[in-house]
């Protein structure tokens, strides 16, 4: 009697570790060559880069981050990882206030979703994705270089 027909358990048992240690790796078309995992660590940061009165509001189906009060320069982040099925998406609204009741203007998008996870870079063991907060909009970076080195403007405050 073979093997296999001898100790299917244990065959099954090492073919679901490798199964969960390889990743589930998905691939960009576009980018294949940079392959990102569930398991990779993301960091989301949000910056203020002219808003004197900026206020945030972030979450995901799972976590909700709270509201932020933000003035030139301050930013906040959080980590996390993509889920198994890569659905992972996290939502901000952005306020410009004029005062603490008026608001100026309101945008609400994506800051992290499978397409934007492509965008983000790699730095040590996590991917960073970074927002820029302008009077012109919000720019996405893959890294924190200095305004307008590598910056893309992605959303209008229209």
């Amino acid at each position: 009697m073979s093997f296999i027909m001898k100790y299917p358990t244990i065959l099954s048992c090492i073919f679901c570790l490798f199964v969960l240690t390889s990743g589930f790796d998905i691939v960009s078309e576009s980018e294949n060559h940079n392959i990102k995992s569930f398991l990779d660590l993301y960091t989301v940061f949000v910056m203020d880069g002219e808003i004197d009165n900026l206020k945030a509001h972030c979450r995901s189906g799972d976590d909700d981050i709270g509201e932020k009060s933000l003035t030139v320069p301050q930013y906040f982040h959080w980590t996390f990882r993509m889920n198994i099925i890569g659905s992972t998406r996290f939502i901000c609204n952005f306020r410009w206030m004029a005062d603490e009741n008026t608001v100026l203007k309101d945008k609400t998008f994506d800051v992290f979703n499978i397409r934007i996870m492509y965008r983000c870079g790699e730095r040590f063991d996590v991917n960073n994705c970074y927002w820029l907060v302008r009077k012109d909009g919000f720019y996405f970076a893959k890294d924190d270089k200095p305004f307008p080195d590598g910056w893309q403007l992605l959303f209008n405050w229209d």
